[in-house]
């Protein structure tokens, strides 16, 4: 676990100070354009100039920033497998038990000697190996 913790909390690279530095900057720039304010446009171009020339101030936002997202993607990736699962894939599987659908032979397996295998006969050519996908 506490390997975990250090993934997602390591040190940011300074392309990825920059990179956050630059996300606020337009994120500046959006809420200038938005408010119709002229400061936001002035702490976009002071952000800028703190990205390009000393990114090392948005370590630990930057840091924080790109857990927080690794976390999410964790919780949220389980979280919609589930919903997948539960939602599609059981009822599916309960519907086809109760019609009475076998394909892999379950029921019919270790009854006897016979084997459950299908016994295809066919005779592969060079043909057959041309575009198989």
């Amino acid at each position: 676990m506490k390997d975990a913790e250090e993934n997602f909390f390591s040190k940011p690279s300074r392309l990825q100070n920059i990179e956050f530095g630059l996300m606020l900057v337009v994120i500046s720039c959006l809420f200038a354009l938005w408010t119709d304010q002229k400061e936001f446009m002035f702490g976009a171009i002071s952000l800028g100039f703190v990205a390009l020339i000393v990114p090392v101030v948005y370590s630990p936002l930057t840091s924080s920033w790109f857990g927080l997202a690794k976390l999410l993607s964790k919780i949220s990736s389980t979280v919609l497998l589930s919903i997948v699962f539960f939602t599609i894939v059981t009822p599916v599987g309960l519907i086809r038990r109760w019609i009475g659908k076998d394909p892999l032979q379950l029921k019919a397996f270790k009854k006897d000697q016979s084997s459950v295998l299908i016994n295809r006969n066919q005779v592969y050519s060079s043909d057959d190996l041309i575009d198989l996908f």
